[in-house]
């Protein structure tokens, strides 16, 4: 079996337009850049396509921090990825973490870790991927810091970091082959 995989942007006025995809372009697999309310356009789409799996990138971009934000502002700042929870084939892609603290370059970004944690809390560590953002994290940090960032997170298991950097992309792409993974 092979997977399409789509990736869409949806921001602002956009998210509107996705009762008007034609139903032939969900495949299983999509991967979503978006912020905020455009978060809550997905859920008619997941209500009809069940089957479909949505990639939330960026942590679903939640606002850029130079501090940790309290466990209530991290909670408020994913509300409406948290809200997706009830479908079972959305997954959480850690990536981006230049793009949530200020300065970006600021490694290993701990501003961004109270999302983290609280996605974790929220929709548990097996429905949570690593993704690099390359190349543009390049811009602010190695292609290693976007791998072993997780490692500095005190609050992640040995076994949560392998779950996070492999084995739930594995398992999620078994359970879309039934079983016969094929690249």
């Amino acid at each position: 079996m092979f997977f399409r995989c789509r990736h869409l942007c949806v921001f602002g006025d956009d998210a509107g337009l996705l009762e008007q995809v034609p139903a032939g372009f969900w495949g299983w697999l999509v991967s979503v850049n978006s912020q905020g309310d455009a978060w809550n356009a997905w859920q008619p789409v997941l209500e009809q396509f069940p089957q479909l799996r949505v990639l939330v990138s960026h942590l679903g971009l939640p606002p850029a921090a130079a501090s940790p934000p309290s466990p209530e502002q991290a909670a408020e700042a994913t509300q409406q990825v948290t809200e997706l929870l009830i479908y079972p084939g959305v997954r959480v892609k850690l990536s981006g973490f230049y793009a949530l603290t200020t300065p970006g370059h600021y490694y290993p970004h701990e501003a961004a870790w109270p999302y983290v944690e609280h996605l974790a809390e929220t929709f548990s560590y097996d429905r949570l991927l690593w993704a690099s953002d390359f190349t543009p994290c390049l811009d602010s940090v190695t292609f290693l810091q976007t791998l072993d960032i997780f490692d500095r997170m005190p609050f992640l298991s040995e076994d949560d970091v392998a779950g996070i950097t492999g084995r739930n992309l594995l398992a999620l792409l078994e359970d879309g082959g039934r079983g016969q993974l094929r690249f």
